[in-house]
């Protein structure tokens, strides 16, 4: 039985082939092998060994055009939010951009597609 990926999950690994982050023969080779649709195709490719955490962020970065935040960048910009606690934020990889609280606050998430931090925002 194949695994089926859904829409969010076929755009990305049509950007990771389009930025030649992976070939489509490695790639492809490890959808076959999938037994269960992984909920973070990142996250499943980082633990396949296919990439590292590190390799994945930085080239998804430089072929969007999107500056990737070092860990002090992080420190020094994200803004305590009273309705997030900090371990909620590190254990969810949010970063609030604003104290305010009006809603929705500004706040960068490293993971869209993150079902259980999407949750955790909309409970809020």
């Amino acid at each position: 039985m194949d695994v089926e990926l859904n829409e969010a999950q076929v755009a990305f690994a049509e950007t990771i082939l389009a930025l030649g982050i992976l070939d489509l023969d490695p790639l492809q080779n490890w959808i076959d092998q999938l037994k269960t649709n992984p909920g973070d195709l990142g996250e499943a490719l980082c633990e396949s060994g296919l990439l590292n955490e590190f390799e994945l962020i930085n080239h998804l970065g430089k072929g969007l055009g999107v500056s990737v935040a070092s860990d002090i960048e992080l420190e020094m910009y994200a803004t305590p939010h009273p309705k997030i606690p900090r371990e909620v934020c590190v254990e969810l990889l949010f970063v609030p951009l604003s104290e305010e609280t009006p809603n929705p606050f500004p706040i960068s998430i490293s993971n869209p597609l993150d079902e259980i931090g999407l949750q955790y925002i909309s409970e809020l």
